[in-house]
Parts: C-alpha cells; structure tokens; sequence
C-alpha cells in the first residue's frame, strides 16, 4: 500500500482519528513509531537513537497514542478494547499516561 509506505519512510504522520480497519491502523502505527525511531523523513532532525519514541500527540504530529472520554474521566491506550469506540466528540487527546493523570483521568479498568 502506497500510504503505508510513506508512513513507513517517515514523510507522513498517521492519522488515527478517522477510523478505519484495525490491522491498517495497527501497522501504520508500529511503521510510524520505527521510522520516527530510526529518524526518517520527517524525523530526521531527531535524535535517531530513541530505542522507544513515546506517545505522540495529535496536535504535535497528527498522531493520538492515549485518548481521554472527556464524560467518564477515563483515558484508554491503544491496546484497550474500547480505545477506536470512543465517541469523536468525548475524546480528549494527551501525549502520554502521565499527562492524563495529571488532568484527573483514571486508567480504563479493562486496558492492559
């Protein structure tokens, strides 16, 4: 797929706010993380050497990894079952765990 090649060379950010199938979404994830690791396309000012690049947020570069439920208080990691089931208008963007915590939102009960 042409799209996840250009994720994959690191010149465009994923976009997960729009759904679409999982297992796409999954794989434009992990191509996006190891073309920012490896300091690709537009990561290339980075520092290369990021054995594990954290959560981006989606202001920054187009990419949410923990979406807060704005009604609940409640904050979901890409691993959490109901994570691509929140409602557009409940989510609430952070760019890490600590972030969300920060804000008063509590870890699902169901995430990993």
């Amino acid at each position: 797929m042409l799209n996840e090649v250009i994720i994959c060379e690191g010149y465009a950010p994923v976009l997960i706010h729009y759904p679409y199938r999982r297992d796409y979404m999954e794989r434009f994830r992990t191509c996006a993380q190891q073309a920012r690791a490896a300091g690709k396309g537009l990561w290339a000012t980075e520092t290369a050497s990021v054995s594990s690049p954290g959560p981006i947020s989606r202001g920054e570069e187009g990419v949410t990894e923990v979406r807060g439920n704005r009604r609940s208080k409640v904050y979901h990691l890409p691993a959490c079952p109901a994570y691509d089931s929140l409602s557009a208008k409940n989510i609430v963007p952070f760019t890490s765990e600590d972030e969300a915590r920060r804000a008063g939102y509590c870890k699902a009960g169901n995430c990993p």
